[in-house]
Parts: structure tokens; sequence; C-alpha cells
């Protein structure tokens, strides 16, 4: 069954929605031929840009040699099934740098980044109750 637009990023193994998804609309993008000339690789985070509801941000890992570096491309996936590069073309050495400015210009970066401050709000506070804990059990 073809994915929704709108369900693409909500499904585990996001790009696998989004493969399939362009592929349903025509768009060859995923073809083996194209995916084994640059032994690309896909990240399975997909981020849903708050600010436009008619694309969907992902990250591709190109290599082009078997001694050359994989490097990282943010792009975007559209409702028509069209794909276009939203960094330039392999910006990024690094998955975690793709993926935070996919983060960002999808505009859920402060979303993200707020959740883990409160993650490690709470961490704290159970790493300080377990110290406690300790403490009195010393004491007694």
């Amino acid at each position: 069954m073809s994915p929704k637009f709108e369900d693409i990023f909500r499904v585990t193994g996001g790009y696998g929605s989004v493969a399939t998804y362009a592929h349903e609309h025509g768009n060859n993008f995923f073809s083996g031929d194209n995916t084994r000339f640059c032994d690309s690789t896909y990240s399975n985070a997909v981020y849903k840009d708050i600010r436009n509801d008619d694309r969907i941000l992902f990250v591709t890992g190109e290599k082009f040699t078997y001694d050359s570096p994989r490097l990282y491309t943010v792009r975007a996936i559209y409702r028509d099934g069209s794909i276009s590069d939203i960094s330039r073309f392999q910006q990024f050495k690094s998955l975690s740098g793709a993926k935070g400015y996919a983060m960002r210009e999808a505009g859920v970066w402060d979303y993200a980044k707020e959740k883990r401050n409160i993650v490690r709000r709470e961490l704290r506070k159970f790493a300080n109750f377990l110290g406690n804990m300790a403490d009195g059990m010393e004491g007694g």
C-alpha cells in the first residue's frame, strides 16, 4: 500500500516510505542503478518541515570510490514525488552534521533541543534522588 505523504515521517524506517512514495509517483531517484553508482545510503530519520507542508527532509550519503569518504546531502521530497537538494551536494562530512542541518531547515531543531533539555533535567533529578538514597543508607 502506498504511503500517504503526511504519513511518511510517522512510520518506522522513514527512508523506505520516502523511497516508496517517490517510486509510486514516477521518480527513479532511489532506483538500483542510481544507488549503486554512488554507493548511496539513506538515513532512516525523516523530518517534516513545519513551515512548509509540501516537503519532508531526509539525508543521503554518497561514496564514489572505494577510497573516497562518504559525504552527506540533505534533500527534500515533495507531494508530487519530486526530490531536490536542500544543502549543497555532499556538503557534510558527518551524518550527525547533516541531520542537524535537516532539523534546522525543517524547523524542528528547537523542539528537539528542548526535549533533550527536559530529559537531561529529569536524569539529574533522578541521579540526585539516587545519591540521597545512598547517603541515607550509609548513615543508617
